[in-house]
């Protein structure tokens, strides 16, 4: 009976469940597909899975998951971040230059975007009741973090989906071994 009851007990600690954050900013539909096939892995592994989604782009039409719940806010800055989807296109495709001052734009607007989402009191009560156990986000912005701590989440997990580029290697305390890893 002894030998039942511990093989039990210590069962149970084999099978927790975590309640987990994926923050997932619809920038663009291949990083929601990527993040909410996160999701879904651990919801079929049986953990509590919520994935916010602050809409940036109208191009993002995706929520990545068809069994996460999801909470889906406009935060107001579609419009601004279409303008600079218009210019990294031209960049990429057309070859053109991204000068100084696109760079201090694309940085001016990752801060308003930041402050438009602590700015939603109300989401941000109902993502702190949630008293999640572990966050999830990618490399794509650091708004996360900063987020995950006002919402006091214990711990929190990066995903790269490409390669961890320089300025992400450095920000996380990795060694750049350029010698052999160029950017």
């Amino acid at each position: 009976m002894m030998k039942t009851l511990l093989l039990v007990v210590a069962s149970l600690q084999v099978c927790a469940t975590y309640k987990i954050l994926v923050y997932s900013p619809g920038m663009s539909n291949s990083h929601l597909m990527f993040n909410g096939r996160i999701a879904d892995l651990l919801i079929k592994a049986g953990h509590d899975v919520l994935i916010y989604k602050p809409e940036l782009s109208e191009r993002a039409t995706t929520n990545g998951s068809n069994i996460a719940r999801m909470l889906v806010v406009d935060i107001g800055v579609k419009e601004k971040w279409a303008k600079i989807a218009e210019k990294f296109d031209d960049v990429l495709f057309k070859g053109s230059g991204m000068g100084l001052s696109d760079i201090m734009s694309f940085q001016k607007l990752n801060i308003e975007t930041c402050e438009a989402q602590l700015k939603q009191k109300d989401v941000m009560d109902i993502l702190r009741a949630e008293k999640f156990d572990l966050a999830i986000s990618e490399t794509m912005e650091f708004c996360s973090y900063g987020i995950f701590h006002h919402l006091n989440i214990p711990s929190n997990i990066v995903l790269s989906p490409g390669p961890l580029v320089d300025y992400m290697s450095d920000a996380f305390g990795f060694p750049a071994a350029a010698s052999h890893v160029p950017s």
